[in-house]
Order: structure tokens, then sequence, then C-alpha cells
């Protein structure tokens, strides 16, 4: 009977040592995401560790009052020194070092078999527990979820790609550390300036010359700028020359539209620039400064680069090693400079 009643009190102490080390040593955050994408043990236990100061008392308080009743029942049997001895050894072995190093392993798997019994010592040890988690909760407060800034997201990505074992790739690494940090930019550091951007004055005749510099420059938006430095008379659209005869000879404002019209400022973020294309369905911004000039344009292909981390060449691009060089240099310069 001596033996029996160790060997259950062991038992037990060694269950809520590896309980408390295994339920909360569980990230509530990561126990939310394993539950919403349907992992049986999260749903489990994620309503349990969301108790946090209530079920750290009852873990303690169990796991004290079967350490205690270990000490005094070889207290009875053996003298005071053999039994502090005894009592530690089994203590450290089979109640903290092998259960901890156990749960710590397989923490998730372990605790959502034993849920059931931890609402059980819950309810048990409730009426000295829930005084003192609610005593927890007004001193330290309660537990809030994890949360993450973009800059350890970006590196638990990079860790993760490391890994051997991880499925992410290095492409998607770079597009989620884009899509991370692109909203942290400045519309004037992708910016094209105005001065190495392709417009066209308002008034120009149509001329077969003319569709010729336009498809060369390959742009399938040209700025129609009007009569002064900050006037747009519109947006040229290269399809709209499709059933144009360029014999005709019409004043290039008469085949441009102003719909879509659309300006930030220099200091905008580029997410700012997204939502307005989500919104406005727009292409080609116009870039103002603080006293309302127009300075440059940037398009959705500018911030679609910062998303990607790569430059963006077409089939319409001049594919020259001197052409990317150019684009990366403007790149560091914080002003993009590109005619393609």
């Amino acid at each position: 009977m001596f033996y029996f009643e160790i060997a259950v009190l062991v038992l037990m102490s060694g269950m809520f040592s590896g309980l408390t080390l295994g339920v909360l040593g569980l990230n509530t955050t990561d126990l939310e995401v394993e539950s919403r994408m349907g992992n049986k043990y999260a749903k489990k236990i994620l309503p349990i560790r969301q108790k946090t100061n209530l079920v750290l008392c009852t873990f303690i308080i169990g796991n004290v009052a079967v350490n205690a009743g270990i000490s005094i029942i070889l207290g009875n049997v053996a003298s005071g020194l053999v039994a502090m001895l005894t009592a530690t050894i089994l203590i450290t072995l089979f109640g903290e070092i092998l259960p901890q190093a156990t749960f710590n392993r397989y923490a998730l798997k372990i605790s959502a078999f034993l849920s059931p019994l931890i609402k059980l010592l819950i309810f048990i040890l409730y009426p000295v527990a829930k005084p003192l988690s609610l005593f927890l909760d007004l001193v330290l407060g309660e537990e809030g979820p994890i949360l993450y800034s973009k800059k350890k997201l970006a590196t638990l990505i990079s860790l993760h790609e490391d890994s051997k074992l991880s499925d992410i790739d290095r492409d998607e690494e770079k597009i989620l550390h884009g899509g991370l940090t692109f909203s942290n930019k400045k519309v004037h550091e992708v910016m094209t300036l105005l001065k190495d951007a392709f417009c066209l004055k308002k008034g120009l005749l149509l001329s077969p010359a003319l569709i010729v510099e336009i498809k060369k420059s390959g742009y399938s938006r040209t700025p129609i700028w009007g009569k002064g430095d900050n006037k747009i008379a519109g947006i040229l659209y290269v399809k709209d020359l499709i059933d144009i005869d360029p014999n005709v000879h019409l004043p290039i404002e008469k085949i441009t539209t102003r719909k879509h019209l659309t300006y930030v400022q220099e200091d905008d973020c580029l997410d700012t620039i997204l939502n307005k294309y989500l919104e406005y369905k727009s292409h080609l911004f116009f870039v103002k400064n603080k006293r309302g000039k127009i300075t440059g344009l940037v398009t959705l292909e500018d911030v679609i680069e910062e998303i990607l981390k790569t430059e963006i060449v077409d089939e319409t691009d001049p594919v020259k090693k001197e052409y990317i060089e150019h684009k990366k240099l403007n790149k560091r310069t914080k002003n993009k400079r590109i005619n393609k």
C-alpha cells in the first residue's frame, strides 16, 4: 500500500509539473492559428489555455499538495534525512525532469488528450484557485495575444525559408517581405521625375512620325500637358490610336481622355496608390509636392515592383544590361528615371 500511494503521488506530481510547462508553454496566438486551420488538438486545449492564471494556480496548488503528501508519507516510514533524500530524488527525477522533458516535446498532443482531466482539476480546485487567479489578474493583468511587428515577421519568414523543413521558397520569401514593407516607402522614392517622363504637349497634331515616337516610348498611357507647367489636358491611351487615321492630323487632345486623372502626394505611402487603384482603377498617378505642383509620375507597376522586389521588364522594354543597371542605380538614388 505504501509503495502504491507513493507511485500514485509521484505520477500526479509529474503530471502537474508537465502540464504546467506543457499547457502554459503553448502560445495562444499559435493555438488560435492552428485552431482556425482545423487542428483538433488546438481546438481542445485553446479554451483552457486562455484561462492562464486560473490554470496556473490550479497546477501549482495541485503540485504543491501532491509533493507535500509525498514528503509526509515518506516521513512516516523513514528517518528525516532518508525521507528528504528519497522525496528529493523521486520528485526531481520522476516529478520534474522526465515529465517536463516529455511534455516539452509533445505538449500539444498530451495537453489535448488530458484536457478532460484538466477541466476536472480546475473544477475541484476552483474554490482555492479562482480567488488567487483573480488576484493575479488584478495585479498583473490578463495575458494578451502575442503580436509580431513587421520586422519580426520578416525575420521569422527568413528563418523559415532558411530551414530545409520549410515549404517557403526564396521567391515567396521575397514577395512576403515586399508585402510587409512596401507600405513604408514613400511615393517620392519610386516615382519618375517629371523631366524624365515621356509626355506630349497639348496642340500637337497627330502624324505618322508622332505615332512612331509614341510606339517607341513603350508606354500604354501618355500624359498630355495643357498650357502651363502644372495643367494636365488628359491621358492618351495607345489603344485609342488603333482606329485613328494619322493622316487626318487631329490635335492630340481630341483623342485624349480626362477620365481617371488621379493625384497623390510625394509623401504618401505606396499603399495609398494601391488603394486608389482599387477605387478608381487608375494605373497612372500624378505626383504633387506640398505646394500642389506636379513633380512626377508613378505607376501601379512601380508599386508591384516594390512588392515583388524585382524590376519588371515586359515585351515592350529594351531588354539590355545597361537598361537594368540604369533602373537599379536610380532605385538607390530614390528616384527612378526610367525610359522604357
